[in-house]
């Protein structure tokens, strides 16, 4: 009886002595092997590009000559597909070229222009013996033409400044350059007022903000700026307080009738930036009565209290004041 029993510890594939052979089957005229496929390949290659075929090419439209005046004012279509026939060696000499069809746009007038274009129109691109179908999809297209318009607009910021505890922002944001020049269709420039920076944030500041910021792109179509970017300035300061003694209060003229006031100066303190508190003309400092109680004044000899309101440059705010009420009296 035959017994037959199988070596599960063989080696798979046929073990060492078989993977010898085959290395040394593979390697053995290597060169020669390699040719020949290459040389099959090649044949193969001629024999299927020798056959006609069709394919879609897709050109890319680009549009000429519209004059300085004009500019295209929604966005036109970028490409066109056409339908070839060829040999296989034409077509791929097409296929691996710029292919760009120009529309010329010499004679265009504000307003829709319909364009029509036709597949013996095509391009060749000195490509003999190519076949140009039909178009494939849209063949003709509708263009809005505008006038072009430049427009000169202000810069406006929108940064946020968050000043450490005892600092404070001082003064207006200066921008350079402080406007922008907008390029575009008329229809569009006409309602731009302003161009925003992008926002920013400053934070714990103790000193003045110098920064490149950019500007927010317009997302219209064909609309752009002169540039993207400006230098702001921001001050910031120690916050800082002043006491101005003597500051006299002013009484208005009532035709022939004399006001008088007790007493006839007052004390303001104000607070801001320590420097800009440093070069202060506190002569631009006024105190006054309130008006409307110096008109309900009778000719009388006894003063009558009046409330005061003070006056005072905006990069500054007021503390206090003392007194903050005078007595007036209305004489004869």
């Amino acid at each position: 009886m035959l017994e037959i029993r199988l070596d599960r510890t063989a080696p798979v594939g046929g073990g060492p002595f078989f993977r010898r052979r085959l290395m040394k089957w593979v390697l053995q005229n290597f060169w020669i092997k390699l040719l020949a496929i290459l040389m099959a390949f090649l044949l193969w290659f001629h024999v299927a590009t020798e056959k006609e075929h069709e394919v879609d090419v897709r050109y890319r439209l680009i549009y000429e000559s519209l004059a300085d005046s004009l500019i295209l004012a929604t966005p036109p279509p970028d490409n066109i597909v056409v339908r070839c026939r060829g040999t296989g060696k034409n077509l791929l000499t097409l296929l691996f070229k710029e292919r760009v069809w120009p529309i010329n746009l010499t004679d265009s007038t504000p307003g829709p222009a319909w364009i029509e274009l036709f597949a013996h129109n095509t391009p060749r691109l000195n490509i003999a013996n190519v076949q140009f179908l039909f178009i494939a999809g849209l063949s003709s297209f509708q263009l809005d033409i505008d006038r072009l318009q430049r427009k000169t607009v202000p810069v406006v910021s929108t940064s946020t400044y968050e000043p450490r505890q005892g600092y404070l922002r001082v003064g207006p944001e200066v921008l350079s350059p402080d406007s922008a020049v907008v390029t575009g269709p008329s229809r569009v420039v006409k309602d731009i007022a302003r161009v925003q920076a992008r926002p920013r944030t400053f934070s714990d500041l103790t000193g003045p903000v110098d920064a490149k910021i950019k500007l927010a792109p317009f997302t219209m179509f064909n609309v752009t700026l002169n540039t993207d970017e400006c230098r702001l300035f921001a001050d910031v300061q120690q916050y800082g307080e002043k006491t101005i003694p003597g500051v006299p209060v002013q009484l208005p003229r009532r035709g022939r009738n004399m006001l008088s006031a007790e007493p006839r100066t007052v004390t303001v303190k104000i607070g801001g930036g320590v420097r800009v508190l440093g070069a202060a003309d506190t002569t631009l400092v006024t105190v006054f009565p309130d008006s409307a109680a110096l008109d309900a004044l009778t000719f009388d000899s006894r003063p009558r209290p009046v409330g005061l309101f003070v006056d005072i440059p905006p990069e500054f705010n007021l503390i206090d004041i003392q007194p903050d009420t005078v007595h007036v009296r209305r004489q004869r």
